[in-house]
């Protein structure tokens, strides 16, 4: 839950926000050049009884506001994108704390959801502004052939369980890989990829926080 920030990004767009707040975020970028938007309370830090997790209580993953209808995003393959990332978040989390189906006073409650699922024609190549190419690819667009870029955002918020006091919160904002036409339904292939690279990236935070922690306790 702590790690090193650089710049603060923009969020002064974001629409039905998960977060309360977006403009408290900074951004990491790890070795993996996967990027992160974060803010932690500085009550997980404190000299004097810094706020420490007993277990981890884990919401399921939602769509928020709920999820856009779209021709290419079936309800089916959405509830298994969502089942995914509740098995990747499960697993990581229970590496370094206890995972709980009931709350006490000392629980962190982590609620995930994903905000954005963005599927548009992708965009114009430098090749493409050749007479030819450009035509080329008017022609793929025109007839549905053309890649599809996907955008996903996916958001998570950590809270104190007794007083509901906010703790931390992050936001992960990713292409998954392309579909291949304007009529392929997106599923797990494409997403599995910037979904592992989200749960690497919240591995090593939690095991840092987890060290920090440790050493705490033995001072």
């Amino acid at each position: 839950m702590t790690a090193a920030c650089s710049s603060k990004p923009d969020f002064s767009k974001v629409e039905n926000g998960f977060l309360p707040n977006y403009q408290n975020l900074t951004e990491i970028k790890n070795d993996n050049d996967v990027t992160q938007y974060y803010w932690a309370s500085h009550k997980l830090n404190r000299v004097f009884k810094p706020i420490e997790p007993e277990n981890i209580y884990i919401n399921p993953v939602i769509y928020y506001p709920k999820l856009a209808m779209h021709s290419q995003i079936t309800q089916e393959n959405a509830d298994k994108i969502k089942a995914f990332i509740d098995q990747k978040i499960n697993m990581t989390v229970s590496r370094y704390f206890p995972v709980t189906d009931t709350i006490d006073e000392r629980t962190f409650v982590l609620s995930p959801a994903i905000t954005q699922i963005i599927i548009s024609p992708e965009g114009i190549s430098p090749l493409e502004v050749l007479p030819v190419g450009a035509a080329i690819g008017t022609l793929k667009y025109l007839t549905g052939i053309r890649d599809e870029d996907v955008e996903i955002r996916f958001e998570t918020k950590v809270t104190l369980a007794n007083t509901n006091t906010l703790l931390a919160t992050t936001v992960f904002n990713d292409e998954a890989e392309q579909l291949e036409n304007d009529t392929e339904q997106l599923s797990n292939t494409h997403t599995m990829t910037i979904i592992d690279s989200w749960m690497k990236q919240l591995d090593s935070q939690l095991s840092n926080y987890k060290a920090l922690i440790d050493k705490r306790h033995q001072q």
